[in-house]
């Protein structure tokens, strides 16, 4: 009896499974009919950006042409400008109204407000030029170059019309200074804000604490350099404002971190 209940059971019971086993297959079947496209490839890195430190204190440097196609920086700067350097700090120290370790204080603890340096300069920048200082060039592509202009764009306080406010005119050797946004302090300096700058633009760079400091930055901008920078061959010749326009300007004094 129980070898005729047995087979009848099992071909019962197949019948039953079988339909809920398609069920249970159709989902992983539409998973593969449904299944999203590859991701993009990742936009060529054809554009170089330099971070540079001199001492305490850390300035972004970008390409003249991508500075002049969305910005008005260059508007009164010859042609032959080829890039432009950015740092940002105490609007007192920067400009040199607040020198000294008084001055150094205030900036940190009592800022009466940021300033953006914009510094043309006549050649891509090489570290040595002068001693002690250090470039790291970082390849990126067009878009993040982009947010990069953007952000030292966005820095400036907001114009009355459609100037920027400067705060002191050209300063041979030192660029123009405009009116900027921000707080600087203790907590956000040069350095933390240029890490802002390359974060901006996508770039894997951690900013405060860990960009507090100049070689905080510059060990991370170091470590992006090497994992992503094509071989570009030997570095380009040093930095000096306006080197290719005529006799090389005085050197900028290092400004507050």
């Amino acid at each position: 009896m129980s070898a005729l209940i047995l087979p009848r059971l099992a071909r019962t019971l197949w019948r039953g499974a079988w339909p809920l086993l398609c069920l249970w297959l159709l989902p992983g079947c539409a998973t593969r009919l449904s299944a999203p496209p590859a991701p993009p490839a990742p936009a060529p890195a054809t554009v170089q950006v330099y971070v540079q430190q001199d001492g305490w204190h850390t300035s972004l440097v970008l390409p003249a042409a991508l500075v002049r196609a969305h910005t008005r920086f260059l508007d009164e700067e010859p042609e032959t400008v080829s890039h432009m350097g950015f740092g940002w700090g105490d609007r007192l120290f920067f400009t040199g109204q607040g020198e000294g370790w008084q001055g150094a204080l205030r900036a940190v603890f009592a800022s009466q407000g940021p300033a953006l340096q914009a510094l043309p300069y006549g050649r891509p920048p090489r570290s040595g030029q002068p001693a002690g200082r250090e470039v790291v060039a970082l390849s990126v592509s067009p878009a993040q170059a982009r947010r990069l202009v953007d952000f030292v764009q966005d820095t400036l306080a907001p114009p009355e019309g459609a100037t920027a406010q400067d705060l002191m005119g050209l300063q041979p050797g030192n660029g123009r200074f405009y009116a900027a946004q921000g707080r600087y302090g203790l907590l956000s300096n040069c350095n933390v804000w240029v890490g802002e700058a390359l974060a901006s633009a996508g770039l894997p760079v951690r900013t405060r604490p860990y960009s507090l400091t100049a070689e905080g930055l510059m060990a991370q901008a170091r470590r992006w350099a090497l994992e992503s920078a094509p071989d570009t061959g030997p570095a380009g010749p040093a930095l000096a404002p306006h080197d290719t326009l005529a006799a090389p300007l005085a050197a900028a004094p290092t400004p507050s971190p």
